[in-house]
Order: structure tokens, then sequence, then C-alpha cells
């Protein structure tokens, strides 16, 4: 596991190596089988291709999470979200730091709230 201080930035050896060197899960898996002379049973190629679109929806559903966090993240700032920052910050005594590091929102009433504001 590794935690960087300036950033914020976390997880576990392979992410790190995929975030220092900008490359793939599967690209950090072959290099280090070939570096420590690990023999890896590929998939054939017809095989791959569902690999890859497996690997795909799973980026595209992280990518909609992160949309959907800043959402809730801005709404916690706006005037709908008053009373849960002042919960946040009064109440409970979290700190504007704790509520960035954590990244608290605040998730207003509907459940086609985000949905809407995509559109």
């Amino acid at each position: 596991m590794y935690y960087c201080f300036g950033c914020g930035a976390t997880g576990d050896a392979l992410k790190f190596l995929m975030e220092i060197g900008k490359s793939s899960f599967s690209d950090v898996v072959l290099d280090l089988a070939r570096r420590y002379q690990i023999q890896i049973k590929t998939e054939l190629p017809e095989n791959r291709q569902e690999f890859q679109r497996q690997i795909s929806l799973r980026e595209k559903l992280y990518e909609i999470l992160a949309m959907a966090n800043s959402f809730y993240q801005y709404a916690l700032r706006q005037p709908q979200g008053k009373i849960a920052l002042e919960y946040l910050q009064i109440s409970r005594q979290i700190s504007e730091e704790t509520i960035q590091k954590f990244q608290l929102g605040y998730a207003p009433n509907g459940w086609e709230t985000v949905r809407l504001v995509g559109h």
C-alpha cells in the first residue's frame, strides 16, 4: 500500500506502478512478469476482446462515479446543501480539511437529481 502526502493518492503496488508509468493494469502485469521471468498464460485473441470490453466498461463506471462524486461535493456548497454543511461543521465538528479529504457531499432530494443535472 502507498500514500502520497502531497496529493493524497493511495493504492496498492499495482496501482502505484500504473500511475507512475501511465500504464494499464495489463501492461503493468505483463511487464512485471517479463522482468521476473514469470510465464503468464495469455488469452486467445477472441477472449482478449471480451477482457478489453470488460475493462473499458469498468473504466466508464469509475468515470461515472467520479462525476457523481463531484456533483455531490458541489451540491454541498450550494444553498440547498447549507443545512448539511452546517451539520457537518457545527454539529459534527468536522473540519473543512476533513470534508475535502473524504470528499463529503450532499445528495439533494429525489433519485433523479444527478441524471437531470447531466442533461
